[in-house]
């Protein structure tokens, strides 16, 4: 063989070996590209993934922190009750009294029944689909209704409260009385 021929063989050979190595490095290139492109979608998806858990994580916390609260809100008006049931029961010789006793037990029965249809309406409040009464009130009957509820409370925490509503501007409004009577009795 001459040298002439190995030379060319040689240099066919190490053409054929550039052209390997290139290959495997393309090869290479574009594998490390689908690698790279692969990890950002896994990233992003993990990145919703774990979106998804805090938003649950908070729903849950909202829904603790709301059956926690509801869970006082429902003691006000049923320690009324009881409250109120005793005191007739030690005034049952006086008729007036205890049909006084009767009527703050009634409104504190509906301020109960509210909280209870609130805890039910939690469907719909996370549906959206939350919807409001518009009748008329006297706002002057729901807040001595709230305070009459509470009196116990506060004769058995000895404190001292006094509410005079007069010369209202508008004593009769429109709205929803449940909601409005659950915004003042969380503000007294």
């Amino acid at each position: 063989m001459s040298q002439h021929v190995v030379l060319e063989q040689k240099s066919e050979y190490r053409q054929r070996f550039a052209v390997l190595v290139l290959s495997l490095l393309a090869i290479y290139a574009v594998i490390l590209a689908i690698s790279i492109l692969l990890f950002r979608k896994n990233a992003k998806e993990n990145e919703k993934i774990m979106m998804q858990y805090r938003v649950a994580e908070l729903a849950n916390e909202a829904k603790t922190n709301f059956m926690s609260n509801m869970s006082h809100d429902i003691r006000t008006p049923l320690n009324a009750i009881v409250g109120l049931a005793d005191i007739c029961e030690m005034n049952a010789d006086n008729p007036a009294r205890v049909k006084e006793c009767i009527e703050k037990q009634r409104a504190a029965s509906e301020h109960l029944l509210t909280l209870i249809n609130d805890v039910l309406e939690m469907s719909r409040i996370e549906s959206g689909k939350v919807t409001f009464d518009n009748k008329t009130f006297h706002i002057g009957d729901q807040i001595h209704s709230i305070i009459s509820m509470l009196q116990k409370k506060m004769e058995e925490k000895n404190i001292k409260c006094s509410v005079s509503v007069t010369n209202l501007q508008h004593e009769n409004l429109i709205g929803d009385v449940q909601r409005i009577n659950r915004v003042l009795l969380n503000v007294i």
